[in-house]
């Protein structure tokens, strides 16, 4: 067996040199994601991207919201990497890009419409730094000038709650 084979959560295989649509499971990246904080465990408390990625569906128009709960899957094989970091590693972004056309693939999605859950990334992003960073985190977030956060506040979930709510959302519209 190749030493660039993940072995995942659910036993299945993801073999970072040859991704292909065979390999992608909902459970592996539902259970992933549950399990990984966002910024990189650096907010007040344990938030997933599991429940990121369904807030982020929850605020997106109905013909996005299933890639919208995807937009942030490649992370269940690669990990959440802070984007400060990412900017400096360009051949991870493209291993991401890579993994992501690899998700959306084997769902049927157009590799093209993840660009357009930018808008719904960034209103959830901006609610996440009012909720989740401390007050004292610095107003550098450049990204989010001119973006208002949800009227809504943030209650973080458990890793457990989180899988079983991606998973929920998953089945509802996936099946629609």
């Amino acid at each position: 067996m190749s030493d660039y084979i993940l072995q995942t959560s659910e036993d299945n295989y993801f073999d970072y040199l040859e991704p292909n649509a065979d390999q992608i499971y909902i459970r592996d990246i539902a259970k992933a994601l549950s399990k990984q904080c966002r910024f990189n465990g650096h907010c007040s408390h344990f938030y997933s991207v599991a429940q990121h990625s369904i807030h982020v569906a929850e605020i997106a128009p109905t013909e996005l919201k299933l890639v919208a709960l995807l937009h942030d899957a490649a992370e269940a094989y690669m990990g959440d990497i802070p984007t400060p970091l990412k900017k400096l590693l360009p051949q991870y972004k493209d291993m991401e890009r890579k993994v992501e056309n690899v998700i959306l693939q084997a769902y049927g999605i157009k590799p093209d419409k993840i660009f357009d859950i930018k808008p719904y990334d960034l209103i959830l992003l901006a609610t996440e730094k009012r909720d989740l960073m401390p007050a004292a985190y610095g107003e550098n977030w450049s990204m989010l000038n001119g973006i208002d956060p949800l009227d809504d506040r943030i209650r973080p979930w458990s890793a457990d709650v989180a899988e079983k709510e991606f998973l929920n959302m998953w089945d509802e519209l996936w099946w629609r």
